[in-house]
């Protein structure tokens, strides 16, 4: 255990690293995105453009703090399952 928490603190394991559970739903999503966005960006003024840059921008910000949450809250889950499993 302490020779893991080691190699992860030491950036030796990459806890995201690969294709996670939904890669198949997920690809597809951010193409449609991409192509919608580009689709706009050639219709827009560039006030708006300005305006959906931010826009994204504040989106992407909220969606890392919920992620960062609830990874917090998934390893304090965890912590508590595998020590109440040890009593």
């Amino acid at each position: 255990m302490k020779e893991f928490l080691s190699r992860l603190y030491c950036g030796q394991i990459h806890p995201n690293e690969g294709v996670g559970r939904y890669y198949d739903e997920i690809l597809p999503l951010e193409r449609l995105s991409n192509r919608i966005l580009e689709e706009l960006n050639g219709e827009i003024s560039e006030k708006a453009k300005e305006d959906l840059k931010k826009y994204i921008d504040c989106q992407q910000e909220l969606s890392f703090f919920a992620e960062q949450d609830a990874f917090a809250r998934g390893v304090g889950f965890a912590a508590k399952f595998f020590v109440a499993a040890i009593d």
